[in-house]
């Protein structure tokens, strides 16, 4: 059982480590610099392997468990205590990041639970990361209210430094993409838009443990259990201290920020994005939302037949009419169905129309166009001849204000 000095503490930051002996120093060395306060924090770094790694690779996991016990040893202190979690012949089919991560989270829940402090947050961070000196201050002080269950966690990726520079300009990229995407379904009216980024959010454990835990999915577990977070109330962004991830490329996880940066680097490509027409076609949708409550299945036929073509198409396609109809029929009040309504067309409806109608009529486009176009139709200022870099530094500010 790792942590066996974990008690009474309050917050649990869990941290999957697999091959990260060159960053997880600089990650720990963070925490411990950052500001104290009264609540004990537990910083459990789980080292993880598979039954079919090689043996140059669980060598390499055994001097990083012994790397992290060792720092453990030497900087934990009473307030911050560091407990290294030894993960090893993890299945195949289990093996990755989502499964590590639920496996220190887990650990984190039993945690809490014995120290008494079961709606103290879990925290989740990646070992590439660093945080503001202020991290523990500010999730304290969110965690003080009551009324919030959990939040996604300001992050900024590095711009410049001792990488490649063709590294940081496709990580500007891929960052202004996630900013451009969570902007563009705010606009819709979409109630949920949030990042979901592994290592910036944080949850009470008695909301993980309402969700489910964490899916023990290769990547995209963050976007999974955010998702069913965010619609039982309380999910809201922590903009007032940042984690800072790392600009390097990765082939670890089958999608996210580290194989984009590093599929555009080697084909030496820029980053593409949906068109801003999808988002504009789910707004038309949402804007008629609250009218479809106790609507016949006729009246339904007519506001959707006022639908772009390829919206018109998917919704179709997939039952949503019959599904408004039946949902309205469970609501008992209009203010159930405005919020039920975006559990049936929720974020992942939203992605699987955004593929569908860009795998039928629409062409992603690059995303310093789809940046541009979408400032343009809020009518925010941008800089002339603003590079991707500087666009990206307009939409952070936009996000924190």
């Amino acid at each position: 059982m790792p942590g066996d000095n974990l008690n009474d503490i309050g917050m649990v930051i869990v941290i999957p480590a697999f091959l990260e002996k060159d960053y997880i120093e600089h990650c720990l060395q963070s925490l411990i610099n950052a500001d104290v306060t009264a609540t004990k924090v537990g910083v459990i770094v789980v080292v993880n392997s598979s039954e079919e790694a090689s043996e140059e690779i669980v060598a390499e996991q055994e001097e990083l468990y012994r790397q992290v016990s060792d720092f453990a040893v030497e900087n934990s202190s009473r307030q911050i205590i560091i407990a290294p979690l030894k993960l090893f012949n993890i299945k195949r089919k289990h093996f990755g990041v989502g499964y590590a991560r639920k496996a220190g989270m887990d650990q984190a829940v039993l945690k809490l639970y014995d120290s008494g402090r079961l709606n103290g947050a879990i925290v989740s961070l990646d070992a590439d990361s660093t945080v503001a000196s202020n991290y523990f201050k500010k999730l304290d002080a969110y965690f003080d209210d009551d009324d919030n269950s959990g939040c996604s966690i300001r992050f900024e990726h590095p711009l410049e430094g001792s990488l490649m520079p063709e590294l940081y300009d496709a990580m500007a990229q891929y960052e202004l993409h996630m900013r451009y995407y969570k902007l563009a379904l705010s606009e819709t009216g979409f109630p949920y838009a949030f990042h979901t980024v592994g290592s910036s959010f944080a949850l009470r454990a008695t909301q993980y443990v309402r969700a489910g835990g964490m899916p023990s999915k290769q990547a995209g577990e963050d976007f999974y259990l955010i998702q069913k977070v965010v619609q039982m109330g309380g999910y809201g962004e922590l903009n007032a201290t940042c984690v800072y991830p790392s600009a390097r490329p990765s082939a670890r996880v089958p999608f996210g920020t580290g194989p984009s940066v590093r599929r555009m680097v080697e084909d030496k490509s820029e980053y593409t994005t949906y068109n801003p027409e999808a988002f504009n076609d789910i707004k038309k949708l949402f804007d008629i939302s609250e009218f479809l409550y106790k609507v016949s299945l006729s009246v339904l036929d007519v506001y959707i037949a006022s639908m772009p073509e390829r919206l018109k198409d998917f919704l179709i396609q997939n039952d949503f009419l019959n599904e408004v109809v039946a949902l309205s029929k469970n609501c008992a009040s209009q203010k159930v169905f405005n919020r039920r309504f975006f559990e049936l067309f929720n974020a992942f409806k939203v992605v699987k129309y955004l593929n569908y109608a860009h795998g039928t009529r629409l062409q992603k486009i690059p995303i310093a166009r789809a940046a541009r176009l979408l400032l343009d139709e809020i009518n925010a200022e941008i800089p002339e001849f603003a590079d991707t870099k500087t666009l990206l530094k307009v939409f952070r500010e936009i996000e924190n204000i």
